[in-house]
């Protein structure tokens, strides 16, 4: 069992936007949010902006318990 770390919380206008959302894919851009690749994270979204990216709200890391 895991638990998640919140990265960012209550994000400001533009401050995190996901763009492309399509299905499964999308992209996601931030900046020194402390990721890695292959890292999992659950970004929880409120809605899409007048240019269609989706702005988030809280992004959090998946923190694997060992």
């Amino acid at each position: 069992m895991g638990k998640s770390s919140c990265i960012v919380n209550e994000a400001g206008d533009g401050m995190l936007n996901i763009s492309d959302m399509e299905g499964n894919s999308f992209t996601f851009q931030t900046d020194a949010a402390g990721l890695q690749v292959n890292d999992k994270i659950f970004v929880y979204y409120t809605g899409n902006l007048e240019d269609g990216t989706a702005q988030v709200l809280r992004v959090e890391k998946y923190v694997s318990e060992v």
